[in-house]
């Protein structure tokens, strides 16, 4: 699942992962972060939240936190809750009726090989601050036409079927 949600300045951006393999998903995102770490001489930190370990790579105005939820899930995100939020009790991205509402609209199941949720009222400030552009007016008032997006994946091993939803205002 990739989630963008609104922030203040910067959407939070967050990949939780439930993969086949979750330990070699792990080990990859691991190598990843510390791969960057060096070659941008920064530091790799660890803390721990609620009794997860959680990994914490800064890059210029970037922060991406990574952590196991359990032993099936790898969460990579750019947000400082997101992990707490994800392991907590509290209400989750399911419990929302715009996400309800999108993944209701193009048919989400219950067990898929994945899907992309964005919540596209936050995502012009991430393109702008990632791209240190700022989006043309026709453009921003384009995008800014659309409520959600929502994609899903689905199949088998030798087929992958993509569908989605756009919602609009």
């Amino acid at each position: 699942m990739l989630y963008v949600r609104p922030g203040e300045d910067v959407p939070d951006v967050t990949l939780a992962l439930a993969p086949t393999n979750p330990d070699e998903t792990w080990r990859t995102v691991d190598r990843l972060a510390r791969k960057l770490a060096t070659e941008k001489q920064t530091a790799l930190t660890t803390s721990t939240e609620s009794g997860i370990a959680v990994s914490t790579l800064v890059v210029e105005d970037v922060t991406v936190r990574y952590a196991r939820l359990d032993a099936d899930t790898v969460v990579v995100t750019s947000g400082e809750d997101a992990i707490a939020l994800l392991a907590g009790d509290g209400p989750k991205l399911a419990d929302s009726d715009d996400f309800r509402r999108a993944a209701e609209d193009v048919g989400l199941e219950d067990r898929t090989k994945g899907f992309v949720y964005v919540d596209v009222d936050g995502l012009l400030p991430l393109i702008e601050s990632l791209s240190g552009e700022t989006i043309p007016a026709d453009v921003r008032d384009g995008i800014g036409a659309i409520d959600s997006l929502v994609f899903q994946t689905s199949g088998d091993s030798a087929t992958t079927r993509v569908r989605g939803f756009v919602r609009t205002r």
